[in-house]
């Protein structure tokens, strides 16, 4: 169908406005076309339709192949993070998680760690990275789970921890775009750590 491969390549460009009327056309006439839906949403999305766009994906859940379905659940995840709703972004990467599609792939349980960080959960958040990190397989990038794992300890004061995993983070990545400033304030931590420390130890006000 030329209208359909037309719009891939729309999208592709970034013309998302064109791709999405050709799109629609598409799925007026096939509404099983669950690979049409999807590139829709992606259009939907960059333009700033999340309504439209939730509504979308919600046609691919419908008609694409069981074995794929995590995808989608994955798509949905990350459109309520973008819209704020960290909580059901949390359900659809746990429902993502769990397919057996997903399971050789550890980003999923990344990004699910980086919305937990967002939500506060930083217990939880240590709890999912730390199962990733500590699984065996290699990481594609092992840099961004360090980091979470290094914000996922900070939520929870454990300063020290947080350093080693944040300064391992920064030396595992090829091209970082961590600033220097920000390695400087990790090494920084210990410092501040054994002000504290000494000072509570000798009965010294820290003022």
């Amino acid at each position: 169908m030329y209208a359909k491969q037309r719009a891939i390549e729309l999208e592709e460009s970034g013309c998302y406005v064109a791709a999405a009327i050709l799109l629609k056309s598409v799925v007026d006439v096939a509404p099983e076309d669950s690979f049409a839906w999807l590139v829709l949403s992606d259009c939907l999305k960059a333009m700033g339709q999340l309504t439209r766009c939730r509504e979308a994906l919600e046609q691919v859940l419908v008609h694409s192949p069981s074995d794929h379905k995590w995808i989608v659940f994955v798509r949905l995840a990350m459109l309520e993070r973008k819209r704020g709703h960290f909580q059901e972004a949390d359900h659809w990467f746990i429902k993502a998680s769990l397919e057996e599609g997903a399971r050789d792939y550890h980003w999923v349980n990344i990004l699910r760690a980086a919305n937990l960080i967002l939500l506060e959960d930083f217990a939880a958040a240590e709890q999912v990275i730390r199962s990733v990190i500590e699984n065996g397989s290699p990481l594609d990038d092992p840099d961004e789970a360090y980091n979470i794992l290094g914000l996922s300890l900070l939520g929870q004061d454990k300063y020290l921890d947080a350093r080693d995993a944040l300064t391992t983070s920064f030396r595992l990545a090829e091209n970082s775009e961590i600033p220097k400033r920000a390695l400087m304030a990790t090494e920084s931590i210990e410092e501040a750590q054994l002000i504290v420390d000494t000072s509570g130890k000798n009965g010294v006000g820290l003022a």
